[in-house]
């Protein structure tokens, strides 16, 4: 019997080993942006496994290449931007989730971050009366209805620059331009869905193709549904000319399982500073984020 369970347990270990291995495909298949998910918890398991069972120390190797590997994206992704300026631009943002929710404290919190752009999803029709609690502080807003759990928005204090606005309404994209003292700034609000069986990939092929043609500094905000070493994310920041600045804590708890996974991103141009922090949920299932960014807003 004890055989039989060790047999097995090698088996599992083999199975989260290629989980971890092949989360790092997203570019060769959608599948591999399913699978990045869960990537930690399968190192955790292989480590486990391995040290229950005692395997030869070969595949020890194996197993601790794949966790440096890992841990150089994650330590990569993770890289410090450096401080903000004292003036810096502060952005909020918030997947509020589509039901009719009481939003006092959500908007409280927002008022108090001192934040002069918010970036929002699932902007339902109960959700749209944020924006109006809003729009006294921030006038420049856009909102772009889609998807059945409502559409994605984008407020500022700041002026609009001269660029019409962009939406992509089918793929949950919203994207202003404003004026700051640096210049003109496109601020972009995104949802994207989750990763294969659904259609992420190509929505973020989508996605990239219109970005990449807004010209200037480009901020990109939004619920990518997906960790940060993920394939559709980095096509992102190569469209938009951006990288993450990270929180170190998940934003959202996979439904049905207690893991915590980072879903929720803020791409700042490549040559500016930011700092971001995580927010609590607020009615929602999404941590809020507040950053700053290196950038004057006035």
């Amino acid at each position: 019997m004890r055989h039989v369970m060790v047999s097995l347990t090698r088996v599992l270990c083999v199975a989260a080993l290629l989980i971890l291995l092949a989360g790092f495909a997203g570019s060769v298949h959608p599948l591999g942006d399913s699978l990045v998910v869960f990537a930690v918890p399968a190192a955790v398991l292989v480590a486990l496994t391995i040290w229950f069972t005692g395997w030869h120390w070969r595949v020890i190797l194996i197993l601790a290449f794949s966790v440096v590997a890992l841990l150089a994206v994650r330590l990569v992704a993770l890289a410090d931007r450096g401080d903000a300026p004292e003036d810096a631009l502060v952005l909020y943002q918030k997947n509020m989730r589509y039901e009719a929710r009481d939003r006092s404290d959500l908007l409280a919190d927002i008022k108090a971050s001192g934040a002069g752009v918010v970036t929002l999803q699932e902007v339902s029709e109960p959700n749209a009366a944020v924006l109006k609690a809003l729009s006294d502080r921030m006038p420049s807003q856009l909102l772009c209805p889609g998807a059945p759990t409502g559409g994605v928005a984008v407020l500022s204090s700041l002026p609009r620059g001269p660029a019409e606005p962009v939406c992509a309404g089918d793929d949950r994209m919203a994207a202003l331009q404003v004026m700051t003292v640096d210049g003109p700034v496109w601020l972009v609000s995104l949802h994207l869905r989750w990763p294969w069986p659904q259609d992420q990939a190509r929505q973020a092929e989508r996605l990239a193709t219109r970005l990449q043609s807004l010209e200037g500094r480009v901020i990109v905000s939004g619920d990518f549904n997906n960790t940060h070493w993920s394939y559709s994310l980095r096509r992102i920041g190569d469209a938009t000319r951006t990288r993450r600045i990270h929180p170190v804590q998940p934003s959202f708890t996979l439904p049905y399982l207690p893991i915590g996974i980072t879903i929720d991103h803020i791409l700042v141009p490549n040559d500016i500073a930011g700092q971001v922090i995580r927010r609590p949920k607020f009615a929602s299932d999404h941590h809020g984020l507040v950053a700053r960014i290196g950038i004057s807003p006035r």
